[in-house]
């Protein structure tokens, strides 16, 4: 199991939301791949990071959004289903760059455009 889902099975079981800080601990993962997924698991709109004070100490209460609901199921069924279901564009498989990215996500899990 990837990283990413392991930190979404995580935040299901935690549905009012957790410290950042605990993410990475319970996990076991180092905190700087912790911060990745976070990033892009907010960027796809996945969950929502709150800045919040701690102990005297700012971090980030994580919670899953519409409590993992419709962010997750957008994020499952883009990868699903190629982007060419729909498209209006004539163009060739080979010349298509939503398809091209696409394939580099689903298959590479290369976010970069």
């Amino acid at each position: 199991m990837s990283i990413r889902d392991r930190v979404i099975e995580y935040l299901r079981s935690k549905p009012g939301g957790v410290y950042q800080k605990d993410i990475w601990k319970d996990l076991g993962i180092d905190s700087r791949s912790c911060s990745r997924v976070l990033l892009e698991l907010e960027r796809r709109g996945i969950i929502e990071r709150e800045r919040v004070a701690a102990d005297g100490v700012v971090t980030y209460r994580i919670k899953l959004r519409d409590e993992g609901g419709r962010g997750f199921i957008f994020e499952l069924i883009s990868r699903a289903l190629p982007p060419c279901i729909g498209c209006r564009e004539e163009c060739e498989p080979g010349r298509c760059s939503q398809l091209d990215l696409w394939v580099r996500v689903v298959f590479d899990g290369n976010l970069e455009v």
